[in-house]
Formats: C-alpha cells, sequence, structure tokens
C-alpha cells in the first residue's frame, strides 16, 4: 500500500473512531469538506502539511501516521506472547486498531 494511501485510511478511521464528520473536522482543519474527503482517500497528497492540527485535534502523537509506512521487511526477534497480540492486532478493523493504540498509550503512561 502506498504511504499516501496508508496515511490517508489512517485519517478516515481515526475520524470515524472519534465520530466526527467530514464537515467537523473541515471546520477545525480551516479546509473544506470535500479537501477532506479527498485527504482521507488520498486523492492529495497534503494530507502531511496537516498531521501536527490532526495530531491535536484527536490528541495522537503525529508518529501515530508515521510508524508503519515502511515498505521494508523488518526482521525481529518477538516472544510469543507479542505473536499472539500481534496476530489479534491485524485481525482488528482500523477503528479498534485506533482504540486499541490509544488504550496501550494510555497504559505505557500509567
Amino acid at each position: 500500500m502506498p504511504p499516501t494511501l496508508a496515511l490517508a485510511q489512517k485519517l478516515f478511521a481515526l475520524r470515524k473512531s472519534a465520530k466526527m464528520s467530514q464537515l467537523a473536522l473541515s471546520e477545525a482543519l480551516n479546509i473544506s469538506r470535500s479537501a477532506v474527503a479527498a485527504l482521507e482517500t488520498g486523492r492529495t497528497g497534503d494530507l502531511q502539511k496537516y498531521l501536527p492540527k490532526i495530531s491535536e485535534i484527536f490528541d495522537v502523537p503525529i508518529n501515530f501516521f508515521l510508524d508503519g509506512l515502511s515498505t521494508k521487511p523488518v526482521k525481529r526477534v518477538i516472544s510469543s506472547d507479542e505473536d499472539i497480540l500481534i496476530n489479534l492486532y491485524r485481525a482488528l478493523t482500523p477503528e479498534k486498531k485506533i482504540n486499541a493504540q490509544k488504550y496501550m498509550e494510555r497504559q505505557r503512561n500509567t
């Protein structure tokens, strides 16, 4: 998947999980609703310039959008329980992945 499309899908899932309309997001970003639609479908490459404001709106770190965009395979030794967690995570919908990431970040910070 191209990086622009991966970013677009993350934005869409994040907006949906926040139960926010495209219109509300467009107003927060000071752009048109159709511009938000273009960002969410990857029809425009402008998403990266909005990442600081989007991360502020949804209270997620910018790395949330940038992590996992590498197309190179990564070799890493993991434990069996990490493998189980990864497989469970991969089975989640994009919206549930966002919720899982937020939960893990809250647990890390407690």
